[in-house]
């Protein structure tokens, strides 16, 4: 290359200009080709925080599902609207007020998470 600078008339600053604009351009590609990995990292870890939402949102739904279907299962030997809201009480009361469940479980005896 440095033959063809010469014959052609270019002088070694020349030479040295386009090595210098050369190495711009190979970081320059680089700096593009780690911008976008970066980004790419970044929406992942951005993909994997909202799996990880869903997954947290799914097991409280399940946890107070589970709580409701001990608390109806305790209360199935009582009439069916009466398991239900007692359910819906041990729910309710498990979620806002621990001394308001513990005085459904002094009064129904029921051994369900909500109660306990």
């Amino acid at each position: 290359m440095a033959f063809f600078l010469r014959i052609s008339g270019f002088g070694f600053f020349s030479l040295i200009l386009l090595c210098f604009f050369s190495l711009l351009l190979i970081l320059l590609l680089l700096a593009l080709l780690s911008l976008t990995l970066l980004v790419l990292l970044v929406l992942l870890f951005l993909v994997f925080l909202i799996l990880l939402l869903l997954i947290l949102i799914l097991l409280v739904f399940l946890l107070l599902f589970k709580l409701l279907f001990q608390c109806l299962q305790f209360a199935i030997s009582r009439k069916f609207t009466q398991a239900i809201i007692h359910g819906l009480e041990c729910l309710f009361l498990f979620s806002f007020d621990v001394r308001a469940s513990s005085f459904i479980k002094k009064v129904t005896g029921c051994l369900c998470i909500g109660c306990q």
